[in-house]
């Protein structure tokens, strides 16, 4: 890392400049960050009295390293021509496409992490206006498609924490704040839970036995089994179950 910086030539553990520029060494107080060696904690005192080693055990720290270069490894990360998006300024329909990170990887992963940053900064747009109560806070619906993949059922208690949290705030505190989300996927049974105890209105197509029993959809397994494409059944808590024929865009 580089940077302009006009003084007489100085190093230390973390860093050094000249006349040119300013090089801080990053790599290396993160790793003195995770660990604890006598020379680390006076480098880190010296730097910032109020900085400590972690004191991470080895295993720790390389799985942390691990993670950290899968996910440089990503693509996703210092990718030219990007800009922040501009909420107040998407008055009609928007389209965010996130295939170009599948030419950079193949990872599920990469563009869940920037769904959720995306999603974040709009959850956080929408709640500025509902606290502000400003007029122009406008019903907004949000259409997900292949919800599984940013949604996911898993194991891991923080991933989990995360998914749930996100889903929280755009399902259930969304709704006061004039959002509405649609969730489009083709693998209910990969979904995390809480999107059906969320969802208000849940519209199934033909799918297997097994999965029309999990969203208690058993009853119409006779249409539901064999169903051809665009039949489905409604279930909202509006109305009672209704089942429906779309029609195909000319």
């Amino acid at each position: 890392m580089k940077l302009q910086f006009q003084k007489k030539g100085k190093s230390s553990t973390y860093y050094s400049y000249n006349d040119d520029y300013i090089a801080i060494y990053t790599s290396r107080l993160f790793r003195h960050i995770m660990g604890e060696d006598k020379n680390a904690i006076t480098s880190l005192k010296q730097l910032d009295k109020n900085l400590s080693p972690l004191d991470l055990a080895f295993q720790t720290q390389d799985a942390i390293i691990r993670a950290l270069r899968s996910v440089s490894e990503f693509g996703i990360f210092n990718v030219n021509g990007t800009f922040d998006l501009d909420f107040q300024r998407l008055k009609k329909k928007a389209v965010v496409d996130l295939s170009w990170i599948l030419d950079y990887t193949a990872s599920v992963e990469a563009i869940a992490m920037v769904a959720y940053s995306i999603l974040s900064d709009f959850y956080s747009y929408k709640d500025e206006l509902y606290k502000k109560k400003e007029r122009d806070n406008s019903l907004t619906i949000l259409a997900l498609d292949e919800a599984h993949e940013y949604f996911p059922q898993t194991k891991d208690e923080e991933s989990k924490s995360i998914i749930e949290g996100l889903l929280n705030r755009l399902m259930r505190l969304g709704r006061v704040r004039k959002i509405s989300v649609i969730l489009a996927t083709h693998m209910p049974d990969d979904l995390n839970p809480l999107v059906l105890q969320l969802s208000n209105t849940k519209i199934v197509m033909r799918n297997e036995e097994n999965v029309l029993e999990k969203l208690g959809f058993e009853d119409y397994a006779d249409i539901l089994l064999t169903a051809p494409a665009g039949l489905g059944v409604v279930r909202s808590i509006k109305f009672s179950d209704v089942v429906i024929k779309t029609l195909k865009e000319i």
